[in-house]
């Protein structure tokens, strides 16, 4: 006869068990109860601002960022009235160890700090020299997101240019063209009339993202492991601008971390300022909500106008996705202080991480030094926006006066279809596939064909190597 006592301790440990793995898998899809109505992190006494010293890489033209906030100002009103001009930049890149949100951690830079913030008009030409100053066989290149500019140029490595290998440089000439204007990654072009259209008296751009504390090799070969159940490691922290605020109570023991504690950063507001909001992170959306400040969306991914629209929230604005708004204090202050809240999206984090704080609140104050300076005179009428609880990104129209229409008709449809496949034959590595083909650079010549004169083509027919499932 079975002992009674020994079922009566498996049942309980295998419950016990059993309910700690469907924690573990469902934690990230639980529907949590607050909404942002009812969220009460924006209520209370205004908070101590600090000083920190943040520093700042090189501009173009000027230190765009406070020593005790992550403001970065841009200059509108420096290229509004002036002809289109070439503007000249070099980017060093190196390694070193920074602290963004407090945890030490070996972090590219350029030109010795997070790089600089570009501002050019429509029409100007930037001649870049990107210098690899890494140590070892470590390539770099530079990706100008959204810009319309000329293949050559651009630095996706293995389609349009070779890797930067380290001792080398490299020079690109950017032509802006003169109908492109708006936010993009890595500079913000800028229309000519934006500044006096909208009436704005500051303009700044915020750069937000997931933040992992593990080098991206590190995160990238735990990602790859199978025994990792094929899911993306959650990020650990999130920057505003190269700054965060990571809670040193929260690490874990099995990740020992050198972290100290950092001062709340905060944003410093000129008056009815336009906000360029860029998403720089690798995985995570993010939402965005102010108190004591209503956000109009007037564009959306570098310079595409949209039907304006107001609201205290606004997501979900993905990797690469950038938004430009409007913000402009409330007339009628329910709350004492202003705050701006990141909220990151658990959509894509399928396995929890407990040292994350996933909504991150940062008050705003007032620019007192531009207070004492008067605000410049400009057009302060309010755009006409409808205002809503909840801008949904996914779901804004686009604006309707477009010049000339689009062409209903097309002479060829192209379908692309993308996916990601875990195959045995790969040992379940998560590999890319476009159309069920995965394409893998020759072996003939390590430069892309973009990169090389025609006469340096390869000769054989075979260009690429691939392969269809």
């Amino acid at each position: 006869m079975e002992n009674p006592t020994k079922w009566k301790t498996l049942v309980p440990t295998a419950a016990v068990i059993v309910s700690l793995i469907l924690f573990v898998f469902s934690y990230s899809r639980l529907q949590f109860t607050a909404t942002w109505s009812s969220d009460e992190l924006s209520a209370g006494a205004e908070p101590a601002i600090g000083s920190i010293d943040l520093g700042h890489g090189p501009v173009v033209h000027h230190p765009d960022q406070e020593s005790n906030g992550f403001s970065v100002r841009l200059h509108s009103e420096e290229r509004i009235h002036r002809e289109p001009r070439t503007e000249a930049l070099e980017l060093n890149i190196t390694k070193g160890l920074e602290r963004p949100d407090g945890v030490l951690k070996q972090v590219c830079l350029v030109n010795r700090g997070r790089g600089p913030t570009i501002e050019l008009r429509s029409g100007d030409e930037l001649r870049v020299t990107v210098r690899n100053q890494l140590a070892g066989r470590e390539g770099v290149s530079i990706h100008w997101h959204g810009l319309k500019i000329a293949n050559q140029m651009d630095g996706v490595v293995g389609l349009t240019q070779s890797n930067l290998l380290p001792g080398h440089a490299h020079t690109s000439v950017l032509s802006i063209p003169n109908e492109q204007a708006g936010t993009f990654r890595w500079h913000s072009p800028d229309p000519a009339s934006e500044a006096d259209r909208y009436g704005v008296e500051d303009e700044q751009v915020l750069m937000v993202g997931d933040w992992y504390h593990q080098g991206a090799a590190e995160v990238l070969e735990s990602y790859e492991d199978w025994k990792e159940f094929k899911i993306e490691p959650a990020p650990d922290s999130l920057l505003v601008n190269g700054v965060g605020l990571f809670a040193c109570t929260k690490a874990m023991q099995s990740r020992p971390l050198d972290c100290k504690e950092s001062v709340l950063p905060h944003l410093t507001l000129a008056g009815r300022t336009r906000l360029r909001i860029i998403n720089t992170g690798s995985l995570t959306g993010f939402s965005v909500s102010t108190t004591g400040y209503l956000m109009t969306l007037i564009q959306v991914d570098g310079g595409n106008s949209v039907d304006p629209v107001s609201s205290e929230n606004i997501g979900t604005l993905y990797p690469g996705e950038r938004v430009d708004l409007i913000l402009e204090r409330r007339e009628s202050e329910v709350y004492e202080s202003a705050w701006i809240t990141i909220a990151l999206d658990r959509e894509n984090m399928q396995f929890p991480n407990l040292a994350l704080t996933d909504r991150q609140q940062f008050p705003i104050s007032p620019d007192l030094d531009h207070k004492r300076r008067g605000a410049r005179q400009v057009n302060t009428r309010n755009l006409k926006a409808p205002e809503v609880s909840w801008i949904d990104l996914a779901a804004v129209n686009g604006s309707s006066n477009l010049t000339g229409g689009l062409d209903t008709t097309a002479d060829q449809t192209v379908l692309l279809y993308s996916t990601i496949e875990y195959l045995t034959e790969d040992e379940y590595r998560p590999k890319g596939f476009i159309n069920h083909t995965s394409w893998n650079p020759s072996s003939h010549s390590s430069a892309p064909l973009l990169s090389l004169e025609r006469k340096d083509w390869p000769q054989d027919a075979e260009q690429v190597v691939v392969r269809t499932h």
